[in-house]
């Protein structure tokens, strides 16, 4: 005698099912071949019609509602990693525009594995400024344009404030700091290739900050600080070597803080300014222009260190293009730096082959670093130093062919000796000189908060304060505005 075999346990789903079938016309044999169902079972699920139906629209929505809800979980979450993102990038003026806000939340999305439907809309932007009280003034569309006429103003202020504070161009200096990507090298390289194809890009993209200091003369070059993240206690070297005249100090970014700059203008430039004039027998009125595009000077304090030392910082709107270190100084150097980079590995006692060349690179510390910076920096001659400083000083502009031909002329050099390395035989002058421009400080500056927000975040250590129902916003209390 054959054993029936025992009927199936249906779920609500399977029940529903074998309703929408029966009202479809199926067959009801193929309904209980399907579910094993006998015909008994089938009447009951048939009289019990409203009833299925009702938990199965019930059961259905509550999974829509625990979908929509994990989504918008993930949504705010995303939102307020990009949040924290546009307030240290405000804290470190560094201003972000509505396609950058956009590109970086679609970038931290991709890591966090985030819904792969999200796409950053306008209407999304729109939402985020709205949600977190951010002013069309906060996050512009796109940069604001250079102001010609604020530039102008600022030079004739600048120049009466010269004469009349009787300040000679051999005590007016300028110092700026920007980010150098130390390790980059041109894309067609087999270093680059091997990099990318190993998934070490990272180790291209390794930056340190440099900090600049010069006189209006060119007479006057104060060594280079750079601040990387290798701890100067640690490696083989002691990075304060007199070997050579650089300065380094580590912070966990490789970013300049308060402490290191106040360091610097007390220890370094305070104390060699002083001592270059009392060569002379003498104090002598001197004027620092401090670069404005970060929020870690308080030019109250600095103005107390010396009764002889006057400190003022120019406008943010036109630091790019009216500040003498941005008029062709730290581009100059930084040619200068990698042909000695490329230099420095065509002179180290193995590179045969690709891997010899590779492996050569990879090598390269912060003493190497240090050495190379010197170098670059005492190849940066006066006529340049001096030169940067004709449009603020409203002098006739004459060396920009000059400049030029000294742009290609490191190019030209550059790919020289590219050239003799094996693997880099490919690199040309478009590839040299897109290489010697590629350090965009806000760039890597939201790549460094960026990656830090992330891990803040995966080790639940991000700030998880409720943004979207803050009542003060950036443009309230929170932050000052940006002129």
């Amino acid at each position: 005698m054959m054993k029936r075999k025992p009927q199936a346990v249906l779920s609500i789903e399977k029940k529903y099912d074998i309703l929408r079938m029966r009202d479809k016309g199926e067959d009801q044999k193929l309904i209980q071949e399907k579910y094993n169902a006998s015909v008994t079972c089938l009447d009951h699920i048939y009289k019990e019609y409203q009833e299925i139906k009702r938990l199965f629209q019930a059961k259905t929505l509550d999974i829509s509602r625990s979908r929509k809800c994990t989504r918008w979980l993930h949504v705010r979450d995303l939102e307020r990693i990009v949040y924290q993102l546009y307030l240290r990038c405000r804290q470190n003026r560094i201003q972000m525009t509505g396609v950058e806000v956009r590109r970086k939340a679609l970038e931290i999305n991709e890591k966090l594995k985030g819904d792969p439907d999200f796409k950053a809309s306008d209407q999304w932007f729109k939402n985020f400024r709205s949600r977190h009280r951010i002013t069309g003034n906060d996050v512009e569309k796109d940069l604001p344009i250079i102001n010609v006429d604020t530039l102008n103003t600022f030079k004739a202020h600048f120049n009466t404030f010269l004469k009349n504070g009787e300040f000679t161009l051999e005590n007016v200096y300028n110092v700026v700091y920007t980010v150098m990507m130390w390790k980059g090298v041109p894309e067609k390289t087999s270093i680059f290739r091997r990099a990318k194809q190993a998934g070490n890009q990272q180790m291209l993209e390794d930056h340190v900050t440099v900090l600049f200091c010069a006189n209006a003369t060119g007479s006057h070059k104060l060594p280079v600080l750079i601040i990387g993240n290798i701890g100067e206690t640690q490696g083989l070297y002691n990075l304060n070597t007199d070997a050579f005249s650089t300065i380094y100090r580590a912070n966990a970014n490789a970013w300049m803080s308060s402490n290191i700059f106040n360091e610097w203008f007390r220890k370094y430039f305070l104390e060699s300014v002083i001592r270059r004039q009392l060569k002379k027998g003498r104090r002598e009125k001197t004027l620092l222009l401090l670069d404005n595009t970060r929020l870690i000077h308080d030019l109250n304090d600095l103005n107390r260190k010396d009764r002889f030392v006057t400190v003022i910082s120019i406008p943010l709107n036109i630091s790019p293009v009216g500040q003498p270190m941005n008029c062709g100084i730290i581009s100059s150097f930084k040619r200068k730096y990698r042909k000695e980079l490329v230099t420095t590995l065509a002179s180290l006692p193995l590179y045969n082959t690709n891997d010899d060349v590779i492996d050569m690179h990879e090598k390269l510390d912060m003493w190497d670093c240090c050495s190379i910076v010197h170098d670059a920096w005492s190849y940066v001659d006066n006529a340049i130093l001096t030169n940067a400083w004709d449009s603020l000083l409203n002098r006739e502009i004459q060396w920009s062919e000059e400049y030029s031909l000294r742009m290609k002329y490191d190019a030209v050099k550059t790919i020289e000796i590219l050239r003799s390395l094996p693997g880099c035989g490919r690199c040309d002058e478009a590839s040299v000189l897109n290489w010697f421009e590629n350090d965009e400080i806000c760039e890597v500056f939201m790549k460094i908060c960026t990656n830090d927000i992330i891990r803040e975040f995966e080790n639940k250590t991000v700030d998880r304060m409720n943004y979207f129902y803050d009542e003060a916003g950036p443009s309230h209390s929170k932050l000052p505005k940006m002129s």
